[in-house]
């Protein structure tokens, strides 16, 4: 996919873009659970 001559640099970058979609989705799935669960915008 990146060619042979570049896979040192766009295999790290692959990892660093996957971690920073989990480190956001996981952020972004734990603010969305917390609304509407209890009353006063509170969770448990």
């Amino acid at each position: 996919m990146t060619g042979p001559e570049h896979w040192r640099i766009a295999y790290p970058a692959f990892i660093v873009a996957m971690v920073l979609l989990g480190i956001t989705s996981y952020f972004l799935l734990r603010r969305l659970d917390g609304r509407g669960s209890a009353p006063g915008g509170k969770s448990s």
